[in-house]
């Protein structure tokens, strides 16, 4: 299946060799490509050490809340890394997925078939969860042949999102000093851009802690 997308990205940390390995076996079954027909590659996550971005408390940030776990500031420098490498090559999109994202087959495809009639975007979260934050989400339905679309904010998760090069460079810009997760400054930022989004489950979702793959992140 080709995604219309100048490149596809997920993020792996070099210890997890089972989760890399499961969702390789996963992209290769469904035959995932970009747009060009080349498959997914590999970001060798970053730890929080290796992050360059700044960070604030969740009190400066006038929010309650523990300080930033290592893993969310390697996460953050992760997706962050990323933004930079699409902005500076100019793709025009992105798509970003994490090692624990799984696609439903059949919605994929026809989503794919559809794609020409999705509405213009800047971000488009394949599969989000809502977490209150911001505290008064927009979600307008939008008509298309998948139900449930919808357009706003407060989309969270980052196991599975498009950016446009528009929205990378707004991305960018506001998430250059972290607070929280960057599921919760991406939530927020979704309210300067055309933000579309499917619910947790609709086109994709992520392996089951069941299976042994529980979040390699210890959130705060």
């Amino acid at each position: 299946m080709k995604i219309p997308v100048d490149k596809i990205f997920f993020i792996n940390l070099d210890r997890s060799h089972v989760r890399l390995a499961t969702l390789q076996d996963h992209l290769k079954r469904l035959q995932i490509t970009d747009k060009d027909g080349r498959e997914p590659i590999r970001f060798p996550a970053l730890n929080g050490n290796q992050a360059t971005h700044g960070f604030i408390t969740k009190k400066q940030n006038g929010q309650p809340g523990l300080p930033l776990s290592s893993g969310e500031k390697g996460c953050h420098a992760s997706h962050r890394a990323l933004l930079q490498m699409q902005i500076e090559n100019n793709w025009e999109y992105v798509m970003y997925l994490e090692d624990d994202v799984r696609f439903i087959r059949t919605a994929l495809f026809k989503l794919i078939e559809n794609w020409h009639k999705l509405p213009e975007f800047d971000f488009f979260n394949l599969s989000w969860r809502y977490y209150k934050n911001p505290k008064v989400q927009i979600k307008e339905p939008v008509d298309f042949p998948i139900p449930r679309l919808t357009k706003g904010n407060g989309m969270w998760l980052t196991h599975c999102y498009i950016l446009s090069l528009h929205g990378a460079r707004k991305c960018e810009e506001h998430t250059r000093i972290q607070s929280h997760s960057i599921d919760w400054h991406y939530a927020g930022i979704q309210s300067w851009m055309p933000s579309i989004g499917f619910p947790f489950g609709t086109i994709a979702t992520q392996e089951a802690r069941g299976s042994g793959m529980k979040s390699t992140i210890i959130h705060t």
